[in-house]
């Protein structure tokens, strides 16, 4: 098996080779990291093979004759990364396949809008995780974070690791000047984009390979360098990324109020071009500086046996009703154990994570997956063993 990195550089140009845009095709490729490390011949940790709730392969397709079956028959090895991308573009393209199912809760994305779509990879992530994969895991906005940065990493740049709640760190290129991505508007023109960022029209031209400066088009992303463009954009030297998704009723006002910022920024962070139209499900970037006094945090809980949500509310420094609203629960006297809840906080106890092990997890992948190392994860658990962990365990991140 090659390296995670060789693997994805092989999936990046097999799919966007057959014309899915770039940032779809890491939309997958973070999702793959979170199901195998992306690699091809690996079966699901603590599962027999061929079970039926064996998954298998990059995609950890379940059970895995999903796989098996369509390679055979169409004469590839279902061990090799080369059959896997075949039955997955397979999966993708043929609209008789039913892999593929509309449960993203925010809108509609059917295959050909994914396939063909420029939203950010963080997003395509997500979507990814919700349509094709599982959604009733709580790791959908990691895999997202795995596909923005498989995408930094991927279009040529490196990543600067930034301590963010949920957000993907700054990508800069290899000379260490900041890569700021500009989806081109109507009526935009290079000269007015350059003023904007304090750039001239010849490097944005060079940058983007523009032969002729006056022909850009509406939807066509640019790549800006240098610290100028974080500047004109009022992005902070240091502090977090965040990634928020638009509930129903939200407001860009609203949103800039909760997160400390102006809707002018937001607006230019987001290429909003008029602040009253926003929609639910539109994924926000908002970025946070080092030395605010706000802080946020989101946080995943499990609820437990004999939860009540006052008392998670106490726990976390919160209020009841805040956790009804983002969690769109109507009656705060009904939660069940193992609902999962969203928690955003500035209090101590925001700095504890937790994850609740899938079946076929192991402690080195949840490891990789946070950022964090087997050794931590044993003693912020209590962990004598770290190959005996269950499927239902609620591990501190």
């Amino acid at each position: 098996m090659g390296s995670e990195y060789q693997n994805a550089q092989y999936i990046y140009d097999y799919f966007v080779g057959r014309g899915f845009t770039p940032e779809a095709t890491c939309g997958m490729i973070g999702n793959f990291q979170a199901e195998s490390s992306v690699q091809p011949d690996i079966w699901q940790y603590g599962m027999p093979q061929w079970g039926p709730e064996t998954g298998y392969g990059i995609a950890q397709w379940t059970p895995a004759t999903k796989l098996t079956d369509w390679c055979d028959a169409h004469g590839y090895d279902w061990s090799t990364l080369e059959g896997q991308c075949a039955c997955l573009y397979n999966e993708m393209t043929n609209p008789t396949n039913n892999q593929w199912e509309l449960r993203y809760p925010y809108r509609i994305v059917t295959r050909a809008q994914y396939i063909h779509s420029t939203q950010s990879a963080y997003e395509l992530g997500v979507i990814f995780c919700w349509n094709f994969e599982d959604p009733s895991t709580q790791t959908a906005m990691l895999r997202g974070d795995y596909a923005q940065n498989w995408y930094n990493t991927l279009s040529g740049t490196r990543v600067i690791p930034i301590k963010s709640m949920g957000g993907s760190p700054y990508p800069v290129s290899s000379n260490g000047n900041v890569v700021q991505t500009y989806t081109v508007q109507s009526g935009d023109t290079l000269s007015g984009i350059a003023a904007r960022f304090g750039v001239t029209v010849s490097q944005l031209c060079q940058w983007n390979n523009i032969a002729n400066p006056n022909q850009i088009y509406a939807g066509q992303v640019l790549k800006i360098y240098g610290e100028t463009s974080r500047r004109a954009n009022h992005i902070p030297d240091n502090g977090a990324v965040i990634h928020y998704v638009v509930q129903s009723g939200d407001t860009l006002g609203a949103i800039a109020e909760r997160f400390g910022v102006t809707v002018s920024q937001l607006c230019q962070w987001n290429n909003i071009a008029n602040p009253n139209f926003i929609y639910v499900g539109q994924v926000l970037t908002i970025y946070r500086d080092a030395s605010s006094s706000f802080s946020p945090h989101m946080i995943y809980y499990t609820v437990q046996y004999g939860d009540t949500l006052s008392g998670i509310a106490q726990k976390f420094g919160v209020s009841v009703q805040e956790l009804c609203e983002w969690n769109n629960i109507a009656n705060p006297n009904q939660i069940y154990a193992g609902q999962v809840l969203k928690i955003y906080s500035s209090g101590e106890n925001a700095s504890t994570t937790t994850y609740t092990v899938q079946s076929g997890d192991t402690l080195s992948g949840i490891a990789a997956r946070f950022g964090v190392t087997v050794s931590q994860l044993c003693q912020w658990n209590n962990i004598a063993n770290p190959n005996q962990i269950y499927a239902g365990q609620v591990l501190r991140v």
